[in-house]
């Protein structure tokens, strides 16, 4: 780690500096600026980027319970600046390392008279944003908050992509309003908010570091339509916030940029945390777990039926190990309950997360997953968590669960926010990860608690199971809004797909609107170090892209968005070790890109890439596999259909090639004419994934005969392979992938033609 701490650079004390002496502080590259002026009115700020006022004359202070408010009056004492550089490794996230550089004014306020009351607001100047929050000395007794003056005051009339919700109850599951902000109304609305400014300017507002204090809302002033007002959660009645002695306020996040990927870049939430408050992390490992409760249990080709039994989980587990995923989450249904009638004579559910219904053996279903490599978790409300955590933890510990998924809290006011930091706390004592449902937004709790993984707060793919909800233009939205705030739980993954005008909610495995590239670039786009494979085991076996999902990461090295913008287009790079991967994904217009590959820095890469197929509007599911090598130099066409996406793996090449010559192996196939469509499409389907199964092959295309002339022989479908060397196509020939393919699929074919010919290289 490198720290620099700047000595104080000026300090003012004793005199009240004069009320029309702004105060100032800039970013490190001196392009952000946040001013604070002191006024009748109270202390107000305002924010600048390359020279432009976005946020002007916002007022500050607090609201505590019973008293007048902490802010007319205030004069500044003192103040103080300083600078930070540091680095520090995050356990789970999207860069590593990290980089928190950032300029840091302190202010000191008080009122006049030996009595008055006092207010620090801290300041922390980023290159990309801005973020400031607020301290009261300690003194005896309580300190009761009802709210803050804190508000938002905007320059101009900018475009929002706004959260509204009914109340401080909520999951945060909902569809996201746009327009001005003049057009929001009264409703409240959840964090992060994303606006467009003039001048090409981007913004999102939300908050870091919640920690024994109530969530925080904007909503819009009656008075003023530009000006977004704060306000806290509360449980009912009473003040939001009651603490002892000294508060500590969150930090209030304004994130800037110059394009909207900017805003998805930013580490300022997370730099705004605590370090990790667990001194050993390596038993802490983010991965891909399979999941019952999307699809509904669904087997098929099995001799039992799917359901909430041993059976079941013992197949998904089986299907785990095959894929290489480390984790079965094993959803709700499982623990021992009964209805029992009340004292009142009505009946009551008993629930005991420490014994499991009858048709299921979780020990045997632990012990199978250990001999498979495989890890289970298990899903709990939050009531019952929280009245059984003290027995359940260490017994899960002693079975051997990895982690545990926490459901239905659906609050963040400041008893419920402490609770959030007891599980996690007690959790890691156990050696337990956590994935938070039914959940408030992130605000870079997983730092100081990296056992935290994840957390639900979105309206994600669950609601296809009952709503048209989950459009293409929703999932582009999400990149831009909730991902913001931290690692997002949307659990991906639909295999089923259907075009928007065709899609039906049904429960038992689901459909999912848009391509199957669109789902397998979410992989990429959204980040989770816990992520979700939501389809059934049958759904995926043998499928197009299941070899993507096999391979993609859920943690990264780097993160770079290259294009983009809220709910229509996102193209996004991330590097973990040595492999960069792409994820593109579109709204329901069709659209072509340019991918510079610039960011892979040196040498010949190989590319996977799975896009849209030629078909995707009538067969959604079809996916364009092609493998070759590239250089930085290139800028790829990336074409995305409407609702569609791609994903991408770059992988380096090990070396020169072999020879001065590649090997192009031409494959024609002619069907049987009694074939039916699904069986012409399974023997494609086998066909694309050969790359994934055979490293020699170094490109693949495919698709079928479109020649009109009738002079080629009733080929109906026609693949091209590149290799480096005969050798390499000696190898795959041999190969059992390959060999066992052309077993199953040579009869159902009338005839095939092999071409073979040499490509000299310069």
């Amino acid at each position: 780690m490198r720290c620099i701490w700047t000595a104080t650079i000026l300090v003012l004390a004793a005199a009240q500096v004069r009320a029309d002496e702004p105060v100032t502080v800039a970013s490190p590259d001196g392009k952000v600026a946040f001013s604070l002026a002191t006024g009748q009115a109270g202390p107000a700020f305002s924010i600048t980027v390359d020279g432009q006022t976005v946020l002007t004359e916002s007022p500050l202070g607090l609201l505590p319970t019973e008293a007048p408010p902490l802010g007319p009056g205030l004069g500044i004492r003192n103040k103080q600046v300083s600078d930070t550089d540091e680095n520090w490794t995050p356990v789970c996230g999207t860069v590593s390392p990290v980089r928190d550089e950032y300029r840091m004014l302190q202010v000191d306020l008080a009122e006049a008279g030996s009595n008055g009351r006092a207010l620090t607001i801290l300041v922390r100047a980023y290159n990309d944003g801005v973020a400031f929050r607020y301290r009261v000395a300690g003194g005896s007794g309580e300190y009761r908050l009802d709210g803050e003056r804190t508000a938002f005051h905007f320059a101009e009339d900018a475009k929002a992509w706004a959260l509204p919700l009914k109340g401080f109850r909520t999951s945060y599951e909902g569809k996201y309003k746009i327009g001005p902000l003049s057009s929001l109304g009264e409703s409240l609305i959840g964090l992060p908010i994303t606006l467009e400014l003039s001048g090409g300017k981007w913004m999102a507002i939300t908050e870091a570091h919640l920690e024994d204090y109530a969530g925080l809302y904007v909503a819009s002033s009656p008075q003023s339509p530009k000006t977004l007002l704060t306000r806290l959660s509360t449980r009912g009645q009473g003040p939001a916030v009651v603490r002892n002695g000294s508060l500590e306020t969150p930090w209030r996040v304004i994130l800037l940029g110059r394009r909207a990927g900017d805003l998805i870049e930013s580490q300022i939430v997370s730099n705004c945390n605590p370090p990790s408050a667990i001194a050993d992390t390596a038993w802490i490992k983010p991965g891909k777990v399979t999941w019952d409760w999307w699809s509904k249990w669904m087997v098929s080709g099995v001799d039992f039926n799917g359901g909430i039994n041993t059976a079941t989980y013992l197949h998904y587990a089986d299907f785990a190990a095959e894929a290489g995923f480390p984790y079965l989450l094993i959803d709700e249904g499982w623990s021992w309950w009964e209805n029992r009638p009340g004292p009142d004579g009505k009946t009551t559910r008993v629930t005991d997360i420490t014994r499991t219904v009858k048709d299921v053996d979780l020990p045997a279903i632990i012990e199978h997953c250990r001999k498979k490599g495989v890890r289970v978790w298990l899903w709990l409300t939050w009531s019952h968590c929280d009245t059984q955590m003290a027995e359940a933890f260490p017994l899960y510990e002693k079975w051997g669960i990895a982690g545990v998924k926490v459901d239905f809290m659906n609050r963040d006011d400041q008893w419920m926010v402490n609770w959030y930091y007891k599980v996690a706390r007690e959790a890691a004592k156990h050696h337990l990860m956590v994935d938070m449902h039914g959940a408030y937004k992130p605000t870079g709790m997983n730092r100081t608690w990296p056992n935290m993984l994840t957390q639900e707060g979105v309206m994600g793919l669950e609601c296809c199971k009952w709503s048209a909800d989950i459009t293409p233009e929703h999932n582009v939205t999400l990149p831009f809004t909730r991902m913001l705030a931290g690692p997002m739980d949307y659990t991906p993954g639909g295999f089923n797909c259907l075009t928007p005008d065709r899609f039906k909610p049904r429960d038992s495995a689901p459909f999912v609107m848009g391509t199957r590239s669109h789902q397998l670039a979410q992989y990429v786009v959204y980040f989770s170090p816990l992520q979700m494979c939501v389809d059934y085991p049958e759904s995926y076996r043998g499928a197009v892209g299941f070899e993507f999902l096999r391979w993609v990461p859920t943690v990264w090295d780097e993160s770079r968005v290259i294009d983009g913008y809220p709910g229509k287009y996102i193209l996004m790079a991330r590097r973990r070790g040595a492999e960069w991967y792409v994820g593109g994904m579109n709204d329901g217009q069709a659209r072509a890109l340019k991918l510079p590959l610039g960011f892979l820095g040196s040498g010949q890469w190989r590319m996977d890439a799975f896009t849209d197929g030629e078909r995707c509007k009538e067969v959604p599911e079809q996916i364009r596999r092609v493998r070759s090598v590239v250089r930085p130099t290139e800028a790829l066409d990336v074409t995305m259909a409407s609702g569609g996406g791609c994903a991408m793996r770059f992988v380096p090449e090990g070396g020169a090639e072999t020879g001065n010559t590649l090997i192009r192996h031409l494959i024609g196939l002619k069907f049987k004419p009694e074939l039916t469509a699904q069986q012409r499409e399974e023997i494609i389907a086998a066909s694309d994934l050969l790359p994934g199964q055979v490293p020699e092959i170094m490109t693949y295309e495919g698709g079928p005969n479109t020649d009109r002339r009738g002079l080629s022989a009733g080929i109906d479908y026609a693949i091209l392979l590149t290799f480096r060397s005969h050798r390499d196509l000696q190898t795959y020939r041999d190969h059992p992938a390959h060999r066992a393919m052309a077993e199953k699929y040579r009869p159902w074919l009338a005839d095939m033609v092999f071409v073979d010919w040499e490509v000299p290289q310069k």
